[in-house]
């Protein structure tokens, strides 16, 4: 059996103005996966080859961005 799994992530913050900021992040998976099998000829098989083998590769990729803006509400009393 052999397996490999790549995992990376990224992300870039920046405060546009005060109180603005913009957030993307980027992050991906890479799986790899393998698989071979030996049968001996003494044992039973309904085909001819002697080893199987299963191969499966798969990728995953997110991207995402957000815009947030930060206020307060201030209410004031006059007396």
């Amino acid at each position: 059996m052999k397996r490999n799994k790549v995992m990376g992530k990224a992300f870039f913050n920046w405060e546009i103005i005060s109180g603005l900021n913009l957030k993307t992040e980027f992050s991906t998976a890479w799986n790899s996966y393998r698989r071979e099998i030996y049968r001996p000829s003494t044992l039973p098989t309904s085909a001819n080859d002697r080893i199987v083998t299963n191969h499966h590769k798969s990728s995953q990729t997110i991207s995402k961005a957000s815009l947030t803006r930060r206020f307060s509400f201030v209410r004031t009393a006059r007396f």
